[in-house]
Protein backbone atom coordinates (compact mmCIF):
# COMPACT_ATOMS: atom_id res chain seq x y z
CA UNK A 1 0.00 0.00 0.00
CA UNK A 2 1.38 3.38 -1.01
CA UNK A 3 1.89 5.69 1.97
CA UNK A 4 -0.34 8.77 2.05
CA UNK A 5 0.03 11.35 4.77
CA UNK A 6 -0.79 14.90 5.83
CA UNK A 7 1.30 16.68 8.48
CA UNK A 8 0.37 19.90 10.29
CA UNK A 9 2.96 21.82 12.29
CA UNK A 10 2.27 24.91 14.35
CA UNK A 11 5.51 25.71 16.24
CA UNK A 12 3.79 28.02 18.74
CA UNK A 13 1.05 25.48 19.49
CA UNK A 14 -2.68 25.87 19.31
CA UNK A 15 -3.72 23.02 17.01
CA UNK A 16 -7.37 22.40 17.83
CA UNK A 17 -8.57 18.81 18.22
CA UNK A 18 -11.76 19.44 16.26
CA UNK A 19 -9.77 20.97 13.35
CA UNK A 20 -7.52 17.93 13.17
CA UNK A 21 -10.50 15.58 13.21
CA UNK A 22 -12.16 17.59 10.43
CA UNK A 23 -9.01 17.42 8.28
CA UNK A 24 -8.78 13.67 8.85
CA UNK A 25 -12.36 13.31 7.69
CA UNK A 26 -11.76 15.38 4.56
CA UNK A 27 -8.60 13.46 3.68
CA UNK A 28 -10.01 10.02 4.62
CA UNK A 29 -6.91 9.44 6.77
CA UNK A 30 -6.39 8.25 10.35
CA UNK A 31 -5.02 10.52 13.07
CA UNK A 32 -1.70 8.87 13.95
CA UNK A 33 -0.11 11.63 16.07
CA UNK A 34 -1.86 14.56 17.76
CA UNK A 35 -0.21 17.13 20.03
CA UNK A 36 -0.67 20.84 20.63
CA UNK A 37 1.77 21.70 17.81
CA UNK A 38 2.09 18.56 15.66
CA UNK A 39 -0.49 16.35 13.94
CA UNK A 40 0.20 13.47 11.57
CA UNK A 41 -2.57 11.91 9.49
CA UNK A 42 -1.90 8.77 7.48
CA UNK A 43 -3.49 5.83 5.70
CA UNK A 44 -1.21 3.47 7.65
CA UNK A 45 -1.14 3.67 11.45
CA UNK A 46 1.64 1.07 11.61
CA UNK A 47 4.00 3.30 9.62
CA UNK A 48 4.66 5.71 12.51
CA UNK A 49 7.88 5.26 14.51
CA UNK A 50 8.28 7.60 17.53
CA UNK A 51 11.60 9.18 18.41
CA UNK A 52 13.20 7.60 21.50
CA UNK A 53 13.10 11.00 23.22
CA UNK A 54 11.49 14.36 22.59
CA UNK A 55 8.55 15.20 20.34
CA UNK A 56 9.32 13.55 17.03
CA UNK A 57 8.14 10.82 14.69
CA UNK A 58 9.21 9.00 11.54
CA UNK A 59 6.48 8.11 9.07
CA UNK A 60 7.27 5.37 6.57
CA UNK A 61 9.61 2.38 6.57
CA UNK A 62 12.72 2.60 8.75
CA UNK A 63 15.72 0.29 8.92
CA UNK A 64 18.72 0.43 11.21
CA UNK A 65 22.12 0.36 9.54
CA UNK A 66 23.22 -3.28 9.23
CA UNK A 67 19.77 -4.70 10.07
CA UNK A 68 17.47 -6.23 7.45
CA UNK A 69 14.13 -5.91 9.23
CA UNK A 70 12.03 -2.77 9.62
CA UNK A 71 11.81 -1.04 12.99
CA UNK A 72 8.77 -0.35 15.11
CA UNK A 73 10.86 1.84 17.42
CA UNK A 74 14.11 3.74 17.17
CA UNK A 75 16.92 2.66 19.45
CA UNK A 76 18.97 5.82 19.89
CA UNK A 77 19.45 9.34 18.58
CA UNK A 78 21.77 10.69 21.28
CA UNK A 79 25.02 12.35 20.28
CA UNK A 80 27.63 9.75 21.19
CA UNK A 81 30.04 10.14 18.27
CA UNK A 82 32.14 12.97 19.68
CA UNK A 83 31.01 15.35 16.92
CA UNK A 84 28.29 18.00 16.96
CA UNK A 85 25.89 16.21 14.60
CA UNK A 86 22.33 17.50 14.42
CA UNK A 87 19.37 15.20 15.09
CA UNK A 88 18.73 14.97 11.35
CA UNK A 89 22.35 14.05 10.62
CA UNK A 90 22.33 11.38 13.31
CA UNK A 91 19.08 9.99 11.92
CA UNK A 92 20.68 9.72 8.47
CA UNK A 93 23.86 8.14 9.83
CA UNK A 94 22.17 5.43 11.88
CA UNK A 95 18.98 4.66 9.95
CA UNK A 96 17.75 4.41 6.36
CA UNK A 97 14.60 3.54 4.46
CA UNK A 98 11.74 5.39 2.80
CA UNK A 99 10.30 7.98 5.18
CA UNK A 100 9.49 11.52 6.22
CA UNK A 101 10.44 12.64 9.74
CA UNK A 102 9.10 15.53 11.82
CA UNK A 103 10.34 16.72 15.20
CA UNK A 104 10.98 19.73 17.43
CA UNK A 105 14.44 20.65 18.68
CA UNK A 106 15.36 22.03 22.11
CA UNK A 107 14.75 25.59 20.90
CA UNK A 108 11.22 24.73 19.80
CA UNK A 109 11.96 24.93 16.08
CA UNK A 110 10.25 22.37 13.82
CA UNK A 111 12.19 20.11 11.46
CA UNK A 112 10.82 18.07 8.55
CA UNK A 113 13.31 15.67 6.93
CA UNK A 114 12.84 13.67 3.74
CA UNK A 115 15.06 10.60 3.47
CA UNK A 116 17.70 10.50 0.69
CA UNK A 117 15.95 7.81 -1.37
CA UNK A 118 13.07 10.12 -2.21
CA UNK A 119 10.65 7.19 -1.98
CA UNK A 120 8.17 9.25 0.01
CA UNK A 121 7.06 12.53 -1.55
CA UNK A 122 7.03 15.70 0.53
CA UNK A 123 5.04 18.68 -0.77
CA UNK A 124 5.26 21.71 1.44
CA UNK A 125 3.07 24.77 1.97
CA UNK A 126 3.03 27.45 4.64
CA UNK A 127 -0.04 29.48 5.55
CA UNK A 128 0.31 32.11 8.26
CA UNK A 129 1.73 30.29 11.30
CA UNK A 130 1.02 26.74 10.13
CA UNK A 131 3.11 24.42 7.98
CA UNK A 132 1.50 21.69 5.89
CA UNK A 133 3.46 18.78 4.41
CA UNK A 134 1.81 16.06 2.35
CA UNK A 135 2.52 13.12 0.11
CA UNK A 136 -0.01 14.35 -2.46
CA UNK A 137 -1.17 17.59 -4.05
CA UNK A 138 -4.74 16.27 -3.95
CA UNK A 139 -4.65 16.03 -0.15
CA UNK A 140 -3.52 19.64 0.16
CA UNK A 141 -6.35 20.72 -2.13
CA UNK A 142 -8.88 18.64 -0.18
CA UNK A 143 -7.81 19.86 3.23
CA UNK A 144 -6.96 23.51 2.63
CA UNK A 145 -8.89 26.42 1.20
CA UNK A 146 -6.32 26.66 -1.55
CA UNK A 147 -6.90 26.72 -5.29
CA UNK A 148 -3.65 25.74 -7.03
CA UNK A 149 -2.52 27.62 -10.12
CA UNK A 150 0.31 26.92 -12.53
CA UNK A 151 3.63 28.70 -12.08
CA UNK A 152 4.64 29.03 -15.72
CA UNK A 153 8.09 30.34 -14.87
CA UNK A 154 8.89 27.11 -13.03
CA UNK A 155 7.37 25.08 -15.88
CA UNK A 156 9.84 26.78 -18.25
CA UNK A 157 12.73 26.07 -15.86
CA UNK A 158 11.77 22.39 -15.64
CA UNK A 159 11.48 22.03 -19.41
CA UNK A 160 14.85 23.73 -19.89
CA UNK A 161 16.77 21.83 -17.18
CA UNK A 162 14.60 19.00 -15.88
CA UNK A 163 17.65 17.07 -14.64
CA UNK A 164 18.47 19.73 -12.03
CA UNK A 165 16.75 19.15 -8.74
CA UNK A 166 14.80 22.08 -7.32
CA UNK A 167 12.49 22.62 -4.38
CA UNK A 168 10.20 24.65 -6.66
CA UNK A 169 7.15 22.98 -8.17
CA UNK A 170 4.94 23.94 -11.09
CA UNK A 171 2.22 25.02 -8.62
CA UNK A 172 2.26 28.56 -7.22
CA UNK A 173 2.79 28.55 -3.46
CA UNK A 174 3.86 24.92 -3.32
CA UNK A 175 7.38 23.60 -2.74
CA UNK A 176 8.88 20.19 -2.22
CA UNK A 177 11.46 19.05 0.29
CA UNK A 178 14.28 17.52 -1.74
CA UNK A 179 15.59 14.03 -0.84
CA UNK A 180 18.19 14.22 1.92
CA UNK A 181 17.09 17.73 2.90
CA UNK A 182 15.13 19.22 5.77
CA UNK A 183 12.87 22.22 6.20
CA UNK A 184 13.42 24.09 9.48
CA UNK A 185 11.34 26.83 11.05
CA UNK A 186 13.41 29.81 12.13
CA UNK A 187 10.99 32.19 13.77
CA UNK A 188 8.23 32.79 11.23
CA UNK A 189 10.45 31.78 8.28
CA UNK A 190 11.26 28.33 6.91
CA UNK A 191 14.78 27.46 5.77
CA UNK A 192 15.88 24.50 3.64
CA UNK A 193 19.05 22.60 4.51
CA UNK A 194 20.75 19.79 2.62
CA UNK A 195 21.91 17.15 5.11
CA UNK A 196 22.88 14.31 2.74
CA UNK A 197 24.89 14.32 -0.47
CA UNK A 198 26.46 11.52 -2.54
CA UNK A 199 29.58 13.67 -2.70
CA UNK A 200 30.40 12.60 0.85
CA UNK A 201 30.78 9.02 -0.38
CA UNK A 202 32.55 9.88 -3.64
CA UNK A 203 35.24 11.83 -1.75
CA UNK A 204 35.58 9.59 1.31
CA UNK A 205 39.19 8.62 0.58
CA UNK A 206 38.37 4.95 0.04
CA UNK A 207 41.64 2.99 -0.30
CA UNK A 208 40.07 -0.41 -0.99
CA UNK A 209 40.98 -2.37 -4.11
CA UNK A 210 38.54 -2.68 -7.04
CA UNK A 211 37.85 -6.28 -6.00
CA UNK A 212 37.07 -5.25 -2.42
CA UNK A 213 34.81 -2.44 -3.63
CA UNK A 214 32.98 -4.88 -5.92
CA UNK A 215 32.39 -7.27 -3.02
CA UNK A 216 31.15 -4.44 -0.80
CA UNK A 217 28.81 -3.21 -3.53
CA UNK A 218 27.38 -6.72 -3.95
CA UNK A 219 26.88 -7.02 -0.20
CA UNK A 220 25.10 -3.66 0.00
CA UNK A 221 22.84 -4.37 -2.98
CA UNK A 222 21.82 -7.77 -1.63
CA UNK A 223 21.26 -6.57 1.94
CA UNK A 224 19.24 -3.54 0.81
CA UNK A 225 16.96 -5.59 -1.43
CA UNK A 226 16.60 -8.25 1.26
CA UNK A 227 15.54 -5.57 3.75
CA UNK A 228 12.88 -4.19 1.43
CA UNK A 229 11.63 -7.66 0.54
CA UNK A 230 11.09 -8.35 4.25
CA UNK A 231 8.27 -5.78 4.37
CA UNK A 232 6.41 -7.08 1.31
CA UNK A 233 4.75 -10.49 1.14
CA UNK A 234 5.14 -10.61 -2.66
CA UNK A 235 7.09 -7.80 -4.34
CA UNK A 236 6.04 -6.63 -7.80
CA UNK A 237 9.06 -6.39 -10.10
CA UNK A 238 9.13 -4.62 -13.44
CA UNK A 239 11.71 -6.50 -15.46
CA UNK A 240 13.33 -5.84 -18.82
CA UNK A 241 15.99 -8.54 -18.82
CA UNK A 242 18.69 -5.87 -18.61
CA UNK A 243 21.38 -5.62 -15.97
CA UNK A 244 19.55 -3.62 -13.28
CA UNK A 245 16.29 -5.55 -13.14
CA UNK A 246 18.17 -8.87 -13.42
CA UNK A 247 20.26 -7.96 -10.36
CA UNK A 248 17.12 -7.06 -8.42
CA UNK A 249 15.46 -10.35 -9.44
CA UNK A 250 18.53 -12.37 -8.40
CA UNK A 251 18.79 -10.55 -5.07
CA UNK A 252 15.10 -11.03 -4.29
CA UNK A 253 15.32 -14.76 -4.96
CA UNK A 254 18.51 -14.99 -2.87
CA UNK A 255 16.57 -13.33 -0.01
CA UNK A 256 13.90 -16.05 -0.23
CA UNK A 257 11.32 -13.88 -1.99
CA UNK A 258 9.20 -14.92 -5.00
CA UNK A 259 8.41 -11.66 -6.80
CA UNK A 260 5.57 -11.22 -9.25
CA UNK A 261 7.22 -10.05 -12.48
CA UNK A 262 5.90 -8.04 -15.40
CA UNK A 263 7.34 -6.43 -18.50
CA UNK A 264 5.85 -3.74 -20.75
CA UNK A 265 5.84 -4.06 -24.52
CA UNK A 266 4.80 -1.82 -27.42
CA UNK A 267 3.83 -2.51 -31.02
CA UNK A 268 7.30 -1.35 -32.08
CA UNK A 269 9.78 -4.28 -31.96
CA UNK A 270 12.25 -1.88 -30.36
CA UNK A 271 9.88 -1.60 -27.40
CA UNK A 272 9.55 -5.34 -26.81
CA UNK A 273 12.10 -6.83 -24.41
CA UNK A 274 9.93 -9.74 -23.34
CA UNK A 275 12.39 -12.25 -24.81
CA UNK A 276 15.12 -11.09 -22.47
CA UNK A 277 12.75 -10.72 -19.52
CA UNK A 278 11.62 -14.30 -20.09
CA UNK A 279 15.23 -15.53 -19.93
CA UNK A 280 15.54 -14.06 -16.44
CA UNK A 281 12.21 -15.30 -15.10
CA UNK A 282 12.69 -18.77 -16.56
CA UNK A 283 16.12 -18.97 -14.93
CA UNK A 284 14.65 -18.19 -11.52
CA UNK A 285 11.36 -20.02 -12.18
CA UNK A 286 9.25 -16.92 -11.71
CA UNK A 287 5.94 -16.02 -13.33
CA UNK A 288 6.00 -13.25 -15.95
CA UNK A 289 3.10 -11.08 -17.09
CA UNK A 290 3.55 -9.37 -20.45
CA UNK A 291 1.56 -6.13 -20.57
CA UNK A 292 0.95 -3.89 -23.57
CA UNK A 293 1.84 -0.24 -23.12
CA UNK A 294 -0.57 2.10 -24.87
CA UNK A 295 -0.95 5.86 -24.64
Amino acid sequence: MRLEYFILIRPNGGLALEDIDELARKASLDVVVRTDRLAILSNNREASVPFPHGEGFVLGTLFQQGVQSSLARMLDLTDGEGAPYSVGERLLKRYWGGYIAAWFDDQGEAHILRDPSGMVSAYFRQENNTIFVSSDLKLLVKCLRWKPSVDWRVVADILFAHQLGSSATAMCGLEQILPGSEAVTVGSAVQKRQLWSPQAFATSGNQASPEENAQELERLVKSTIAAWSSVHSQPLLGISGGLDSSIVAASLVAAGSRPKCFTLITDDPGGNESEYARLVTDHFRLDLDICEYRL
